[in-house]
């Protein structure tokens, strides 16, 4: 049960009462959310009257509300978000939209027209989430607002006709203040964030902010520092998302979180009490924290192609691509941790981009990634006659609104001139830009990126095998079953020639047939005792041509009925149930009560 039993005053001491600690909350953060009202706030900037909106999105801005824009509101909203005060979520209007859309619409439409909301429709839970296991202070407790379902489709509404038509400038939260490690200029730079708040009425949050010093910088005088700026974490202890904020030389040390996490996710259950599922649950645990690191890592990519006035990007172009762009930069030698995992990004991220074309200026016509209507988006560069650094505006007429036809056919051969010539040429004045392939807007993402990423890791055949994986849940067999056949393709089966080769110290030879050596093709198919199982349940495979018995499963997975493999499961298991038990007890097992 989630309960505060008490927290820290201003004072120093702790309260328990229930009142006493709504009023400190509620101190709190009217201290946090209230205007600053310093003596000597500054005046705002001069800003020119002349309207930043025209009258045409003006029109637009302020038209009637459209029943389909609620729709559309709802549709988007996720299904399964917390509800607020009335205790319906989502889900609830998605699912009744056809009974209750009209409804809805009528009445916040005359809410808005009214500029008036029903005082119910306003109402908010607030509910403090804690931000670490011990709490002790309200810093401690981040503050979440659970509203009405109709409060948020409201805003969502509006929100939406603002970003059609807006350019909104956004604030970021994550900014760098560099400067000497004097006193004289940590009161500057205090100084400098009080006028910032005076400014634009935003407070900075010392609590959240923190430091970092080089290693020069006296321990005395990093403490005096911390003091003047009132900003007492440092920024090598903390996290961000989860992730180490500073990467530095030892990968060891960086990562060590992630095998301090596993084990002390094995700490809090006994290990008496994990199945070998719960052994694999701990496992995918782990990959699950690796691959959203690697995720962190495409963003980094983003940030430096679609921010370049950045200064994580400015510092890193000037370092390793300042005579080039990011997509032809080089790895070096010595290359910092965090660029050689953006330079690695970078090449998943060229395979999928390709250019769109404009006025056909920048792009190169043979060496470029260009033509829509190729599969890989390239000219044939050994069956032309035309260099590399030669642009596709050659090719223009001179108008530039269409293509030389005479001199594509002379330099082409005939299926890369069909495809030049089909693509068509912008009527208006336009640059030659950049585009994702793997979304429908041409707009990169971290999520189309970091699928795309995990496609090309697995290979085409990933694909299938990525719904055999899936597939093992869904068979129709008992649950140990299912886990046997999770192991089994995962390679992960104790055979004895893989005992040996991890050095355990076993007889080599299969056990139900004391023949061959134990190894999984043999144990599971080529055993007399395995092909009798397998003629008993009418299943006959020719295993000569595999080599990898996990794979040839997972294949059988993508692929076959239900029925059979839910067969398939059952011979693998019994044969290795057959075999635990002639080892470890000395009874011996039929093929036949093997497979009923």
């Amino acid at each position: 049960m989630n309960l505060i039993i008490g927290l820290r005053a201003e004072d120093g001491s702790m309260i328990t009462e229930h009142g006493q600690l709504c009023n400190l909350l509620e101190r709190y953060y009217k201290t946090i959310f209230s205007d600053i009202n310093h003596a000597d706030r500054m005046e705002f900037p001069n800003y020119s009257d002349e309207g930043v909106i025209t009258n045409e999105q003006n029109n637009m801005l302020t038209a009637e509300i459209e029943y389909e824009e609620f729709s559309a509101a709802v549709k988007s909203m996720h299904p399964d978000k917390a509800s607020g005060p009335d205790g319906l979520n989502p889900a609830f209007f998605q699912h009744f939209w056809k009974v209750l859309g009209k409804e809805v619409y009528q009445s916040c439409k005359v809410w808005l027209q009214e500029c008036m909301f029903p005082a119910t429709v306003n109402d908010t839970m607030l509910v403090l989430v804690p931000k670490k296991e011990s709490v002790e202070d309200p810093k401690d407790l981040r503050p979440i607002s659970l509203c009405n379902v109709l409060y948020k489709v409201v805003a969502k509404v509006l929100a939406n006709r603002l970003k059609k038509r807006l350019l909104m400038v956004e604030f970021q939260g994550a900014d760098f203040l560099f400067f000497k490690a004097t006193t004289a200029e940590s009161f500057t730079v205090k100084a400098v964030l009080s006028k910032y708040e005076d400014v634009s009425r935003q407070a900075v949050n010392f609590l959240k902010s923190a430091v970092f010093f080089s290693a020069n910088v006296r321990r005395d005088k990093q403490e005096e520092i911390k003091q003047v700026l009132g900003v007492f974490n440092e920024i090598g202890d903390s996290r961000y998302l989860g992730l180490p904020s500073l990467i530095g030389r030892s990968k060891k040390t960086v990562f060590k979180y992630l095998k301090d996490r596993v084990y002390q996710r094995i700490q809090d259950w006994s290990s008496k009490l994990l199945s070998s599922a719960g052994y694999g649950t701990v496992d995918e645990c782990l990959l699950v924290e690796i691959e959203f690191y690697i995720e962190q890592t495409h963003t980094l990519v983003i940030l430096g192609k679609n921010e370049p006035h950045a200064l994580v990007s400015r510092v890193l172009k000037a370092k390793y691509f300042l005579n080039s762009g990011l997509l032809e930069a080089c790895r070096r030698g010595g290359s910092s941790y965090t660029w050689s995992g953006i330079w690695e990004a970078k090449e998943e991220l060229k395979r999928g981009l390709r250019w769109v074309l404009g006025d056909g200026k920048t792009i190169n016509i043979c060496s470029d990634r260009w033509l829509r209507n190729k599969d890989e988006f390239v000219v044939d560069q050994q069956d032309s006659r035309v260099g590399n650094d030669v642009k596709v505006c050659e090719f223009f007429t001179e108008n530039g609104k269409s293509w030389d036809e005479r001199k594509v056919r002379s330099c082409f051969n005939h299926i890369d001139a069909d495809a030049i010539l089909r693509t068509r040429i912008p009527q208006i004045n336009t640059v030659d830009r950049v585009a994702w392939i793997h979304s429908s807007n041409g707009q990169y993402t971290v999520k189309t990126g970091y699928h795309q990423w995990q496609k090309n890791q697995v290979g085409n055949s990933g694909v299938q095998q990525t719904k055999g994986w899936s597939k093992i849940w869904t068979l129709d067999v008992p649950h140990n079953m299912k886990v046997f056949m999770w192991r089994f393709c995962r390679n992960v089966i104790p055979v004895r020639n893989q005992l040996r080769h991890r050095g355990v110290p076993v007889p080599i030879g299969c056990a139900l047939c004391v023949g061959d050596e134990e190894h999984m093709l043999h144990l599971f198919w080529d055993c007399q005792f395995a092909q009798e199982c397998w003629r008993l349940v009418g299943l006959r495979y020719d295993m000569r041509m595999v080599e990898n018995a996990s794979e040839w499963v997972l294949e059988q997975l993508s692929k076959a009925s239900n029925e059979t493999l839910s067969k398939l499961t059952a011979v693998l298991w019994g044969i290795w149930y057959a075999r635990n038990k002639r080892i470890f007890e000395g009874k011996i097992i039929s093929p036949a009560a093997t497979v009923n």
